[in-house]
This record gives C-alpha cells, sequence and structure tokens, in this order.
C-alpha cells in the first residue's frame, strides 16, 4: 500500500495541471487501491485515502467521472470510517455527496447506482438501468428497493436473468430476499448461503470486504430457519 500511495501523491501532483492523461493516470491508480482494498485486514486507510483523494483530484479534472465515481463509492464505503459505516459527517453528507456527482454525471449508471442505493430511490435505480443496461450492479439496486417497497414480483422480474450476480457485492442477496418474500424459505437458505460462499474475488464494484451482505445475508438466513414450514415454503 506504501508504494500505491508514493505513487497517488505523484499522480495527484501531476492533476494540478489538469490535463486529461494526468487525470487518467490518478483515475487508475486510485481505481487499482480501492479494488486491492478487500485483500487488507484493515482497509479503512486505504478506503479513506481513495476518499480523500479521488475529491482532491476531481477538483483538478472536473470532467473525470471516473475520479467522481471513485469519491462517492469510497464515501458509500465509509470514507475512512469502519468499512460499511456511514462517513463520519453521517447520512446527509453522504446523500448530498452522490445527489452532486449524480447531477454532474447524468449518464454515469455506476454514479447514479451509488445515488440510488444511498437515496433509497427507485426512480433513480431506473435511470441507471436504463443509462447502461448490461450494468448489473443498477439491477440489483432496483430489484433491493423494490423488495424494501413489499414488491417483490417487480423484483424478480428485474433480475430475471439472473447473469452476473456473482459477481456483485449483493446480487445474490438480493435474490435470496425475492426467494423469501415468495415463500420460498429453501431457496432463500440456499441463496443466502451462495452469498457466503459463491461469489467472485473479482467485483464490478470495489467493496474492500463490506460486512454489509453477508451480515444482510445471515439475517435472512435466520428469519428463513424461523419462518420455515414443514413443505419448505415460509409461513404466512
Amino acid at each position: 500500500m506504501a508504494a500505491i500511495g508514493a505513487l497517488i501523491g505523484v499522480l495527484l501532483a501531476a492533476a494540478a495541471g489538469g490535463t486529461n492523461q494526468d487525470c487518467q493516470r490518478v483515475e487508475r491508480g486510485l481505481a487499482r487501491a480501492l479494488e486491492m482494498a478487500q485483500f487488507e485486514k484493515e482497509p479503512e486507510e486505504t478506503v479513506g485515502k481513495v476518499f480523500a483523494d479521488s475529491r482532491n483530484a476531481g477538483q483538478s479534472c472536473p470532467d473525470a467521472e471516473g475520479l467522481a465515481y471513485l469519491y462517492v463509492r469510497s464515501a458509500e464505503l465509509g470514507g475512512g470510517a469502519l468499512v460499511g459505516r456511514l462517513l463520519p459527517a453521517g447520512a446527509a453528507e453522504l446523500r448530498k455527496i452522490t445527489a452532486e456527482a449524480a447531477r454532474q454525471f447524468p449518464s454515469s449508471a455506476r454514479i447514479l447506482t451509488v445515488h440510488a442505493r444511498v437515496s433509497r430511490d427507485d426512480a433513480v435505480a431506473r435511470r441507471a438501468a436504463a443509462a447502461q443496461p448490461g450494468y448489473v450492479p443498477a439491477r440489483v439496486a432496483l430489484a433491493d428497493i423494490l423488495l424494501d417497497r413489499g414488491d417483490w414480483r417487480a423484483a424478480e422480474r428485474v433480475l430475471a436473468d439472473g447473469t452476473g450476480l456473482d459477481g456483485t457485492s449483493d446480487g445474490l442477496l438480493v435474490l435470496a430476499r425475492v426467494a423469501l418474500a415468495k415463500g420460498d424459505a429453501r431457496g432463500a437458505l440456499a441463496m443466502a448461503k451462495r452469498v457466503l460462499t459463491g461469489r467472485k474475488p473479482e467485483l464490478v464494484e470495489p467493496d474492500a470486504g463490506d460486512p454489509r451482505p453477508l451480515l444482510r445475508a445471515r439475517a435472512v438466513e435466520k428469519q428463513a430457519r424461523a419462518r420455515r414450514g414443514t413443505n419448505g415454503r415460509v409461513r404466512p
């Protein structure tokens, strides 16, 4: 991490000029750092550095969508607080950060997806999915929000083919939630187990070992076991 940190320091100094090439080099360095954070025992320092450096570099590279994405994603991951916790400034500041980035980059599926997860706004999630139909995290975010609103049928339709869900932090979790909501306790248990064991090591979005999907999967397991009937269906 020290070597990466030194490289990012050099790149940030270069980015002060704001050339497109310099901005891209900074983005690549920060993206790599955030990707590698999931393998660190204490990734908070890396996440915090990416959060601060992407914010600072963004001032010299205001049109760099990649830097803006790294800023909102690292903010979503805690911005240096324990991964999965809120920014020290709180939920309101996180919503403000993601909303501003979404306004600045209204066609960025990945920025809109982060904003949708933070705001729990299905309209934003639909915009993210429409901006890039093949971007799986957008569909997962939309399905998760629909489940929160009690519409598991719509959530199931959004995730219809199931392709690529194991390459996201929470795609398999949302499938487990769908199964539980529709009354399939055995399916919910099986899918929750896959969250714990079946995700790909390389995810579409860097998650720095975010514990929230695993904790939510364990909660689904507990609910399914508690409510399971003898036929494997969830008791109403």
